[in-house]
């Protein structure tokens, strides 16, 4: 009786966490101009000092590219708005990673072979990195997935997925 309790009750709690993410699938996250301070989010002046694992076991600490533009993909393997935005993904690297824009897909929460089989299957031609315990996630506030975070030099450019392209069009300019 005990072990069926408690298995009921891990399957609850992983249940409630996927259901809580998959809700935030795709959510709107607001409109604004480039430049524009992020309206219902707080911005931090400079990210999070995180060191996560990529797929191949190399460390990435964010303070090694404090001088550089990086963009984080936050993302799971479950979402279907985080396979179906690909594409894009893979254009925006495509177009802004010869000119110097850093690009990490962050995976939230899920085990490294599902995440490895994952990047295999879709070609993901960018860092993968695993945020096994959801910190690096929940410190830049991502409440949904897909979600991206654009970074320069030290400091959040900003949080609001819908403005990424306008901002990378200001900084890499043809």
């Amino acid at each position: 009786m005990r072990k069926r309790l408690l298995a009921f009750t891990m399957a609850f709690v992983a249940l409630f966490s996927l259901l809580t993410f998959y809700l935030g699938c795709g959510r709107d996250q607001g409109s604004q101009e480039p430049g524009e301070r992020d309206s219902g989010r707080q911005v931090k002046s400079g990210p999070a000092n995180f060191a996560l694992r990529d797929l191949q076991g190399q460390i990435f600490r964010m303070k090694d590219y404090r001088q550089k533009t990086v963009l984080l993909i936050f993302g799971t393997t479950w979402c279907p708005s985080c396979r179906s935005e690909i594409p894009h993904f893979k254009q925006i690297y495509g177009k802004y990673a010869p000119r110097g824009l850093e690009v990490a897909y962050v995976n939230i929460q899920e085990p490294q072979d599902k995440v490895a089989r994952f990047s295999a299957k879709y070609q993901l031609p960018y860092r993968t990195l695993l945020d096994s315990s959801g910190e690096v996630a929940a410190s830049y506030g991502i409440r949904g997935v897909p979600a991206m975070a654009l970074l320069k030099d030290g400091k959040i450019l900003t949080l609001d997925y819908r403005l990424i392209d306008g901002y990378l069009e200001k900084i890499f300019p043809r």
